[in-house]
């Protein structure tokens, strides 16, 4: 593992928790290196820390992404980590980092108790707040407490520390006592802890860490899980072959992915039948942190009939439309549904797919009805995505595809809600 920490300020090159000994440790279990400002002292990290230097004028500006670019391509971290609060330069960090899709943990120390936020806390904290320490804390995929009281204030963080929110702005808290603090543990415990954080938090994003090779893998593999028939013939011979010398860390991605999106039983349908040797891996003990994104996973026939998809049965019985065709079309209705509200997840894609695949419907009927409910366009857009992503062949398409601006927004909102 990689870890990359961005250290804003020290003073003397102290840091609470964040000892030499600290970094020490963690530089024995993983590969460590360190950003920090140009000007000032820097944070005492032991020579087996790598220490990379930017400058502060320029990050206060919200400059520095060419350097921070550079850093990133050479190191090509797992886990970005910030230490520290109340710095906009941290903010820009966690910003550059979700482009390049690595997950971000924050340590607070004590920056958010409740005697740090009063602190010229209408000149300052306040407008900190609204501009950007809320949207830092709230969107980083784990946060450092170094103590129970520390948890307390981050889950009580709001506005202003009289104000208590039924729902905190960040839960995903992993409490690592101070070392130096209490007798508790020790530094090599902290950084174990650390250690097992970090582990946590890649296993609860593994869409972050995806490459495209995998993210195909995985279609591959729930297109053969689906198949009702041999159709492994039909994935192209490249892919096959990366399936064959694919590691067991992104086996572990694709899987714990799967499981997300609901079709972990057909991507491991879809190993057993195209005999990959993959260790098995049991998602209830992998102490993952609860998905942020709650996405609908019911069962097409589980899902209530839409105002669309009541029309669609009226219409059925004017323009000779089976059962098929109404299924496929109110299909399409709540996909386009959920996917405006982000609750699609991949698990009615591939339903769709099956119906579209493997159905037999009354395909003029359902064009006709789809015309009526204005979703031709969305359904043709659904076809060419099926058609990129689950080599959905034209011969099974009950409509022409169409590839436009319409369907790139698509694909922005499958990337968006990591689906694919």
């Amino acid at each position: 593992m990689k870890v990359l920490y961005f250290i804003p300020r020290t003073k003397g090159g102290n840091l609470p928790f964040f000892t030499k000994e600290f970094f020490d440790g963690i530089a024995g279990m993983a590969e460590v290196h360190v950003m920090t400002p140009r000007h000032g002292d820097a944070p005492q990290t032991g020579s087996s820390v790598v220490v990379h230097r930017l400058s502060a004028y320029r990050m206060m500006i919200g400059r520095n992404k060419k350097r921070f670019n550079r850093i990133v391509g050479e190191v090509g971290p797992d886990i970005i980590h910030i230490v520290g609060s109340w710095d906009i330069t941290a903010y820009y960090i966690y910003r550059w980092a979700e482009k390049y899709r690595i997950p971000v943990v924050l340590s607070p120390l004590k920056g958010l108790a409740p005697w740090n936020v009063l602190r010229s806390y209408w000149l300052r904290r306040l407008p900190q707040l609204l501009l950007y320490q809320k949207s830092l804390l709230s969107g980083a995929h784990g946060v450092h407490a170094a103590g129970r009281q520390e948890q307390s204030f981050i889950l009580d963080a709001a506005l202003h520390p009289s104000l208590h929110r039924q729902k905190p702005w960040n839960s995903r808290i992993a409490v690592i006592e101070d070392p130096v603090l209490t007798d508790a543990t020790d530094v090599a415990g902290a950084a174990a802890a650390m250690m097992r954080l970090y582990a946590k938090v890649l296993d609860s994003n593994p869409f972050m860490r995806m490459t495209e090779e995998e993210v195909t893998a995985e279609s591959a593999l729930l297109r053969v899980g689906m198949s009702q028939d041999s159709i492994s013939a039909d994935i192209p011979r490249e892919t096959r072959q990366r399936l064959m010398q694919m590691s067991d860390a992104a086996w572990r991605r694709i899987l714990l992915h799967a499981t997300d999106e609901g079709i972990a039983d057909m991507v491991t349908r879809g190993a057993l039948a195209m005999q990959l040797k993959r260790k098995s891996i049991v998602i209830e003990s992998t102490g993952r942190f609860e998905n942020t994104r709650h996405s609908d996973k019911r069962r097409p026939e589980d899902i209530p009939a839409t105002a669309k998809g009541r029309k669609a049965e009226r219409l059925a019985g004017r323009y000779g439309g089976d059962d098929a065709a109404v299924r496929i079309c109110k299909m399409i209705v709540d996909v386009a549904q959920m996917m405006k509200g982000g609750t699609l997840c991949r698990r009615h894609l591939a339903d769709l797919y099956a119906a579209v695949r493997f159905g037999n419907c009354n395909e003029r009927a359902l064009r006709l009805m789809l015309r009526r409910l204005r979703m031709s366009k969305t359904a043709a857009r659904l076809m060419q995505i099926m058609g990129e992503t689950l080599w959905l062949e034209p011969g099974f398409m009950p409509l022409e595809p169409l590839d436009d601006k319409g369907t790139d927004d698509i694909r922005k909102t499958l990337f968006n809600l990591k689906i694919q």
